[in-house]
């Protein structure tokens, strides 16, 4: 009667056993599949992320680009507005500007030799 209470012993923990091996192995996979679901929203929250980050680049150099333009389109207006006045000067006081010019001419040379 001792060996078959021993066997019937020996048979219930290996069947306690075979027990907790399985649920360690649901457990295992259950940590496993919850472990690659938060690496996935990491990876995926990290790429959206760097996508919104280079989109902000791009629109921000986008309007740099725009800017750039626009301060040059009247820079260039300004130029030959000024171009426009000075020859409209010339024009209508040749005399003066003659002698704005000499007298300019006059002072710089006197400078450099200094």
């Amino acid at each position: 009667m001792a060996g078959k209470q021993h066997n019937l012993s020996a048979k219930k923990i290996e069947e306690a056993l075979d027990l907790l091996q399985e649920a360690a192995r649901d457990k295992k996979n259950e940590l496993k599949n919850l472990i690659m679901d938060k690496y996935s929203e990491l990876k995926d929250t990290f790429f959206d992320g760097q996508s919104g980050v280079a989109q902000d680049i791009s629109d921000t150099t986008g309007q740099m680009q725009e800017n750039a333009s626009a301060c040059y389109g009247r820079g260039r207006d300004k130029d030959r507005q000024a171009d426009r006045t000075f020859d409209q000067f010339i024009r209508e006081q040749p005399l003066k500007s003659v002698l704005i010019a000499a007298g300019v001419g006059l002072l710089l040379g006197r400078f450099w030799k200094r």
